[in-house]
């Protein structure tokens, strides 16, 4: 990647990071550095740097429109795209959190090396350590327990991040003419 490349990537992500909640929303409170290492302790796993980042600003909730969206890569998918409508924090008050994913994951028949994100128990966005084990760079995938396939979303969290759109775009052929 060139210098100004990277530099355009280092900015949208910034971008993302800055305006990633939903305006109003009522927020958990800013996760700690205790309250992450407990996490990652619990979960045995250790958390991307940016989902660290994310967590201490903006702990879990319903994410902004301008970033509730992503693309899927797998052509023979009946859909082109999913939708990330809220991101589980750690907030042990919230009804839901990172912390309920070896639960989620049994519940729902999915594989235990993962850090599920968001979904609804038929689709769900997860971080998946099964190629870099607990304390790597996780990739980001994207499931379906209704039928049992998965495809891969992005190889790592702030890439993940790069590629979120609104989802009022998703069907535009701008965001990426290949498809």
């Amino acid at each position: 990647m060139s210098a100004s490349g990277a530099a355009e990537a280092t900015n949208k992500l910034d971008t993302v990071l800055a305006t990633f909640r939903e305006p109003g929303e009522d927020a958990s409170p800013p996760a700690t550095d205790a309250l992450i290492s407990a996490a990652e302790q619990t979960l045995g796993v250790r958390l991307p740097a940016l989902m660290r980042r994310l967590l201490r600003e903006q702990n879990g909730g319903r994410v902004s429109d301008q970033w509730n969206a992503f693309r899927l890569r797998d052509p023979a998918w009946d859909e082109d795209w999913a939708s990330l409508s809220e991101l589980m924090g750690i907030d042990p008050d919230a009804e839901l959190s990172i912390l309920d994913t070896p639960y989620l994951t049994r519940e729902w028949d999915l594989p235990a090396q993962l850090l599920l994100l968001d979904g609804d128990g038929h689709r769900w966005v997860a971080l998946d350590y099964r190629d870099c084990g607990p304390h790597g760079e996780p990739s980001v995938a994207y499931f379906e327990t209704d039928t049992g396939t998965s495809q891969p979303v992005a190889p790592d969290f702030g890439a993940f991040l790069e590629t979120l759109c609104p989802e009022s775009t998703v069907n535009d052929e701008e965001l990426d003419p290949a498809r």
